[in-house]
């Protein structure tokens, strides 16, 4: 991601897992993110269907509270189909779709595989930021539902009132 923060360029890079379960309604995200040239690792915990988020970086935890639905996981109903076309080549080549759509007022482009809600690609611009996302390595099913587990260092963490999604981007799970 790109932006201008106090006239000046500013980037955020991150190479994260993300995994999420629609039915039990939990979202864990875990990865490697650099702002500008600082770097850290961080783990994040969205359980919607207890209302609580749990984010550790650096060892330390800080939970706080959801209120906020579960996110869509596919195309909004009024999400514009521009194209259907494809990526690769020859017999290795993946028709994909491409929409674009308005979230939380923000136009977005997201590509998925044809006929199926399986992100390709995503790309918000909001004012003078700039979002793009390739998914990669995507598998279906949790091989380790332990990750959904309250994190260690949040065991007897106290719940803020605040209600600070930490990974609030509808381009990151649509």
């Amino acid at each position: 991601m790109g932006q201008i923060k106090d006239g000046k360029p500013s980037s955020i890079e991150a190479l994260l897992n993300i995994s999420f379960d629609a039915t039990a309604k939990k979202i864990f995200v875990a990865g490697s993110i650099t702002v500008d040239d600082k770097s850290y690792d961080e783990q994040v915990l969205q359980d919607f269907s207890t209302g609580k988020q749990y984010v550790v970086v650096s060892g330390q935890c800080i939970a706080t509270a959801i209120t906020e639905p579960f996110p869509q996981t596919c195309t909004s109903p009024t999400a514009k189909k521009l194209a259907t076309t494809f990526v690769g080549a020859g017999q290795n080549k993946l028709i994909v779709e491409l929409y674009n759509d308005d979230v939380d007022g923000k136009k977005t482009d997201i590509t998925v595989l044809q006929g199926s809600c399986i992100p390709v690609s995503a790309y918000q611009k909001s004012g003078q930021t700039v979002t793009f996302i390739n998914y990669l390595g995507i598998t279906a099913g949790i091989s380790n539902a332990t990750i959904f587990d309250i994190p260690k260092p949040c065991k007897n963490a106290t719940i803020m009132p605040e209600n600070t999604r930490h990974f609030k981007s509808t381009v990151l799970f649509r």
